[in-house]
């Protein structure tokens, strides 16, 4: 790492096993959020509920209806299961086609600057969301929908949270 007055330079490999390790974080990390234990408590009891209402000759449209939420959570574990699987093998595809995986990354006061062998993106701080935290990686949100993966180890917390200063608030 390295500074030249306001700005900070990092530079790093974006290795296949970078870019696979970072998107399984990312998806680990969604998963977190999206299958909380208050989440499956409720997911549980609407299962149960089913359960009981097939079991009791229920109503068929009060069966159906309480085994949607379930069926709703399937859906969801499979689809995630599947990004799980097939996401990492599509952003490896994605920079295969790059003459060397070096991607710089400068940081100034004014804007966020990622730049590889064949582009560059350079954005002002407005168009950042968020810098997340994933357990290896710190993952630059871009209003956009870009999502750039860091490796933590480039950047200390104190490094990252005066980053963070510079984001403007929603």
């Amino acid at each position: 790492m390295t500074t030249s007055g306001e700005a900070l330079r990092v530079s790093f490999a974006m290795t296949d096993a970078v870019i696979s390790a970072a998107v399984r974080e990312h998806l680990f990390a969604l998963a977190r959020d999206w299958f909380r234990p208050r989440h499956l408590a409720v997911v549980g009891a609407s299962g149960a509920i089913a359960a009981l209402s097939f079991a009791q000759d229920a109503p068929g449209w009060l069966a159906w209806l309480a085994a949607a939420g379930p069926a709703a959570f399937a859906v969801l574990v499979v689809g995630w299961s599947g990004a799980l699987w097939w996401m990492p093998r599509a952003a490896v595809r994605r920079i295969a086609h790059l003459p060397h995986r070096n991607v710089n990354v400068e940081c100034t006061a004014d804007s966020l600057a990622f730049a590889t062998a064949n582009e560059r993106l350079d954005v002002a701080w407005r168009e950042v969301v968020e810098i997340r935290r994933l357990p290896n990686y710190w993952l630059f949100r871009l209003r956009a929908g870009a999502e750039i993966p860091v490796p933590a180890a480039l950047f200390a917390d104190d490094t990252v949270a005066a980053l963070r200063a510079r984001i403007p608030p929603r």
